[in-house]
């Protein structure tokens, strides 16, 4: 490596290197683990079952139609290390490798991937070439990146520890949808961003506010009419990493996500109450951020 590449490295890791830490601190991990903490033995004895029946016999886990998918397989994996199932993280490993020896993987299931072969420590040719897409993305496509796609190559850049990258995203005009059209989500991983890059939240905490029901959830859209476990969760974790205050609302958002907790998994509202590994994992990110 030349001496003006070293340098260069060595100066986005300096201005860089705190928003990793600010964004480690609040980091997804964590709130799943502060979850356990509200959950007794019954039902932390049916979630590890739930998590392991989800799980395909190829390794991967299982969508609602049965099938293994990278995406649901983010989710199983989480939710693995987080209730201590390590046994079953090699099987895992295994349908990664072979995903991730296909071409052709979407920008979603891309992000995924390169996340799940960090987390799983799978380094190869592939996983190279996935980190070259994303990197590249990062640094020729500025424009287009919005809420959602910043967020995960702020993942991205969290568990590889790609200074430059996080450097150009700080740079990006990825708020691009409107304040009074931003679904939560979008408001949420926003104000995650903004957190991550020592920005102030006063303004992301009343938007993510105004979508709070009054009766303990989250809607996705200020027009929605019911709440849903998906937009509750990201929304409390947002608030959570704001440093909200959330004593007032705790007691009516515990008994929703309460409301839907069926044999170790979660549905995603009153009006869907089938689980998923997905919504499962939402469940335990919203408890998470409810627990001191």
């Amino acid at each position: 490596m030349k001496l003006w590449e070293r340098l260069s490295n060595s100066f986005f890791k300096l201005v860089s290197s705190q928003r990793l830490k600010t964004f480690e601190t609040k980091r997804v991990e964590l709130m799943l683990g502060k979850s356990l903490k509200l959950i007794e033995n019954g039902p932390w004895n049916e979630l590890k079952k739930y998590v392991r029946g989800k799980q395909h016999q190829s390794g991967g886990f299982m969508d609602r139609a049965g099938n293994p998918d990278l995406y649901y397989t983010l989710f199983g994996c989480y939710l693995s290390e987080a209730l201590g199932l390590e046994e079953m993280m090699s099987g895992t490993r295994k349908y990664v490798e072979n995903e991730i020896s296909k071409n052709g993987l979407d920008q979603v299931h891309l992000y995924c991937a390169v996340i799940l072969a960090s987390k799983l420590d799978i380094r190869n040719k592939n996983v190279r070439n996935m980190l070259r897409r994303i990197r590249e993305g990062v640094h020729a496509e500025p424009d287009r990146h919005g809420e959602f796609r910043a967020f995960m190559s702020l993942l991205y850049c969290y568990y590889y520890r790609e200074h430059r990258s996080l450097h150009l995203l700080t740079k990006m005009p990825w708020e691009t949808t409107g304040i009074h059209t931003a679904p939560l989500p979008v408001v949420a991983a926003s104000a995650l961003l903004r957190h991550s890059f020592g920005k102030p939240l006063a303004e992301d905490v009343k938007k993510l506010l105004g979508f709070y029901n009054d009766n303990g959830g989250f809607k996705a859209t200020k027009e929605t009419p019911e709440p849903d476990l998906l937009s509750t969760a990201v929304g409390l974790y947002a608030l959570r990493v704001a440093d909200y205050d959330m004593r007032t609302i705790k007691p009516d958002c515990l008994n929703f996500i309460d409301s839907l907790y069926t044999d170790g998994g979660f549905g995603s509202g009153i009006l869907d109450r089938t689980t998923d590994i997905e919504y499962t994992f939402y469940g335990l990110l919203a408890l998470g951020s409810l627990t001191d």
